[in-house]
Parts: structure tokens; C-alpha cells; sequence
């Protein structure tokens, strides 16, 4: 299991696949700056040590983006194509809410973007409007 720090001192319990912890602890063993004194796992390799910081996570995105040849976008708009995609690919809101470690469906419903499409059947007609 891993232990997710989230807002509101919230903290989420996650499975850990075999393959990432082994990568996790490889890293800590051979990967990781000896110098910090910091307990937390993912450190900045260029001085002063420390934890990375959010602009950091955005810097890694852009870079993730120009390798996968697409338009940069930061963490925040990842999160919100991946709730909006999870969405389209059938998955109910309840699990988009667990992927994204949201509380309640309804903030994650304000992050996903149903398909148009899939709008219009819940739709009631209008009264009076022959179809």
C-alpha cells in the first residue's frame, strides 16, 4: 500500500503494483540524493535538495507533453482530460471520482466533460415540441 497526502489532511491508502514499489525502492537505494535529510520520496537532483515543488510537477508535464508530441498542458488540465476521457470510455462517475481521489462525484463532475451525444438522451423533451 502507499499513503497519499491530499488536501485537508486527507490521506488515501493506494494500492502499489510489485513492478513501481521495486522501481520505488531501486531508486532509494541507488537513485536518490544522499545529501537531503528529507523523508519525502521524490527530491529535486539539482541543489538546494529538497522536495519537489508543484511548479516542478508542472515542469515534468510540459516535458511529458513535447515527448508525446502534443499541445503542453499543466497537471490541472491532465486531471481534467483524464476525468473527461474516463467519462467518454463508459466508466460511471463514481469511479472518475475514485481515480482523481475526490471526495464526492459532484466535484468530480465538475471535472469531467460528458460527451454531447450522451447528454441529449437524458434530456426531457420540451413540452408542446413535436419530435
Amino acid at each position: 500500500m502507499l499513503l497519499i497526502a491530499g488536501k485537508g489532511g486527507r490521506v488515501d491508502q493506494l494500492p502499489l503494483p510489485a513492478e513501481v514499489g521495486e522501481a520505488i525502492a531501486a531508486y532509494l537505494v541507488d537513485g536518490r540524493n544522499t545529501t537531503s535529510p528529507s523523508r519525502m520520496v521524490f527530491l529535486k537532483v539539482v541543489a538546494p535538495y529538497g522536495p519537489i515543488s508543484p511548479s516542478v510537477v508542472g515542469t515534468v508535464v510540459h516535458f511529458a507533453c513535447d515527448r508525446a508530441g502534443i499541445a503542453r498542458c499543466g497537471p490541472h488540465r491532465l486531471r481534467h482530460m483524464v476525468a473527461t476521457e474516463t467519462l467518454r470510455a463508459g466508466a460511471p462517475l463514481s469511479e472518475v471520482a475514485q481515480l482523481l481521489r475526490h471526495a464526492t462525484v459532484t466535484t468530480s463532475a465538475i471535472y469531467a466533460i460528458p460527451h454531447p451525444a450522451s447528454v441529449v438522451a437524458l434530456a426531457k423533451p420540451w413540452p408542446e415540441v413535436q419530435r
